[in-house]
């Protein structure tokens, strides 16, 4: 073969391996723009389970806080009357003094300003706690929503829980009780979206494996602090997993659940996640007893990060 010929070779090999490495970009894309897909599938499959929950969560307190309204609005009212007398009353035209006396001695007594007055700050005080139950969820649904973005920050988990526990509530407080022992831990670098998915999938799982049951069940959540990692487990006492299925529980569309009331997704992209995070996410299960899941994630992150407040 003459050099000629050589180089040509050389030449097609390199145009052939520029189109090679062009197509690995390609298919990297393609790949990311379907996990991409995934996990906004998962997310709106979890936002529909939520919905209905996060609306009653939301009506309760919103409906007594209108109830209160109405009631301080009457309050007010009585108020209003009491002091029209009490204004009189100091006036220095006032030329009716026991009458105006005896006008808001009746006032007082009609309207029993004694019981008003201790009623209006607890109902003041429960409006306000209402109104912060809402603004609870809300923060949750905010966090939720950032499950596509790729921002990192220094965040509480422990308070990521509790932000996720109030979004699920509805969701658990029919079917059992809700235990937390979350020790004082490190904060962790995290996407704090992607985390609050994790943790939603593994609530409603065991809200599930517990109704599976028919029994009134226990959700207990632990936290806690060992080496570079932080700790959180979820332990339900439903229904558990058979062995066979444990070593399949994070693969792809794997679900033991009936058809139609699960992608198969959720726990495979938790997987993943945690991965992702530099963690991992394992299960323990037993057949008739229950399942703990847990989420460990390493307090290590970008050394000239600061640690900013985080929104958990």
């Amino acid at each position: 073969m003459t050099q000629h010929e050589n180089g040509k070779s050389a030449d097609q090999l390199q145009l052939e391996l520029e189109q090679k490495d062009r197509l690995i970009d390609s298919l990297q894309k393609d790949l990311r723009d379907a996990q991409r897909q995934l996990l906004q599938a998962e997310k709106m499959a979890s936002v529909g389970q939520l919905a209905a929950g996060v609306a009653h969560e939301i009506n309760n307190p919103v409906g007594f806080v209108s109830s209160n309204l109405s009631t301080l609005a009457d309050y007010v009212h009585a108020y209003q009357e009491v002091m029209t007398q009490v204004l009189k009353l100091a006036s220095p035209e006032n030329t009716e003094q026991d009458t105006i006396k005896s006008k808001l001695a009746s006032a007082i007594e009609e309207h029993d300003i004694e019981f008003i007055s201790e009623d209006i700050l607890a109902l003041v005080d429960e409006s306000a706690e209402g109104l912060e139950r809402v603004s609870e969820i809300v923060r949750g649904l905010r966090l939720f929503s950032r499950i596509d973005s790729d921002d990192r920050q220094w965040s509480d988990i422990n308070q990521c829980m509790r932000t996720t526990l109030s979004m699920v509530n509805n969701k658990l407080k029919y079917i059992c009780q809700q235990e937390l022992r979350l020790e004082d831990i490190p904060k962790v670098y995290i996407n704090v979206g992607k985390i609050t998915q994790i943790f939603t999938n593994l609530l409603i799982n065991a809200g599930q494996a517990i109704e599976s049951t028919g029994k009134q069940g226990q959700i207990i959540v632990k936290s806690w602090h060992e080496g570079d990692y932080v700790h959180i487990s979820v332990t339900d006492s439903g229904s558990g997993i058979k062995q066979e299925h444990l070593d399949k529980l994070f693969h792809p569309f794997f679900t033991t659940k009936p058809e139609g009331q699960g992608t198969g997704l959720g726990l495979s992209i938790s997987f993943g996640i945690a991965e992702e995070h530099g963690g991992e996410l394992k299960v323990a299960s037993k057949e008739g007893v229950g399942s703990t899941f847990t989420l460990s994630l390493p307090t290590t992150g970008p050394e000239d990060e600061q640690e900013p407040e985080s929104d958990c």
